[in-house]
């Protein structure tokens, strides 16, 4: 019986409605340089087995979206990831859809290479906390609107809290009745009804950039390593700046 040792287990997934791929047919990988036909499991499960100890680049690429590459380390632990795959210039966007030119600066200068979290409401689902998370527990009381299967769990979230404590990134594992299940505790103390939006990770290009899709106008958070900001968007193409002084 040959056995396989699982090095990574990707969830891949439309990065503006947030449905798993079905399959990987219509999905081009190519790992350190080589294309492959990786192994696909339901529900949208990338899986990779039997890498060599070390550093690993992984290329995704998909027609109607951009292509998107990722470094890893394949050792004792197994890579588990959430990957949006973000729509390119001939996907089927909605007729009201908000895109977004967005460039970061820190005193003038554009940030490259800066991973930058957007979150904004979900049309068929939404979260609020049921009451102020406790220390050091893992579980949070969950009031949710909607219905769960379109949360797309595991997946990460923005406790969209705009008071003192500001947002804060957490990973939702599942949510069980009004229980929800986090990977780790929070590090803040948010509100009742603060308002959990599933999160979409980005990186800026060269030029401190970065392009995101979103179902139409509405508020959108931002948030990178601490640090945070709100746009209000309307739909068509905008050019914003994220300016850190």
């Amino acid at each position: 019986m040959i056995r396989r040792v699982v090095n990574a287990a990707l969830l891949v997934r439309d990065g503006l409605t947030g449905i798993p791929f079905a399959s990987g047919a219509s999905m081009r990988c190519v790992l350190d340089g080589r294309s492959f036909r990786p192994l696909w499991k339901p529900g949208g499960y990338l899986i990779l087995t039997d890498l060599e100890p070390g550093e690993h680049q992984l290329l995704l690429s998909c027609r109607s979206y951009r292509e998107q590459v990722f470094t890893f380390s394949a050792d004792e632990q197994i890579w588990e990831q959430e990957i949006d795959m973000e729509p390119a210039e001939n996907y089927p966007f909605p007729a009201d859809a908000a895109l977004l030119h967005l460039t970061l600066k820190e005193k003038g200068k554009p940030v490259a290479a800066e991973t930058v979290w957007a979150a904004a409401p979900d049309r068929m689902v939404s979260l609020r906390l049921g009451q102020t998370p406790q220390k050091d527990s893992p579980e949070v009381r969950i009031l949710c609107r909607g219905s769960i299967t379109w949360l797309r769990l595991p997946g990460w979230f923005l406790a969209a809290d705009e008071g003192k404590s500001g947002p804060e990134l957490v990973r939702l594992m599942d949510v069980q009745g009004e229980k929800g299940i986090l990977k780790s505790p929070m590090e803040m103390s948010h509100p009742r009804s603060t308002e959990l939006l599933r999160a979409r990770r980005f990186v800026t290009d060269a030029n401190g950039r970065l392009e995101a899709t979103f179902h139409s106008e509405e508020k959108v958070f931002f948030f990178r390593e601490g640090q945070w900001k709100a746009f209000e968007l309307k739909a068509g193409i905008q050019e914003l700046e994220w300016k850190e002084s």
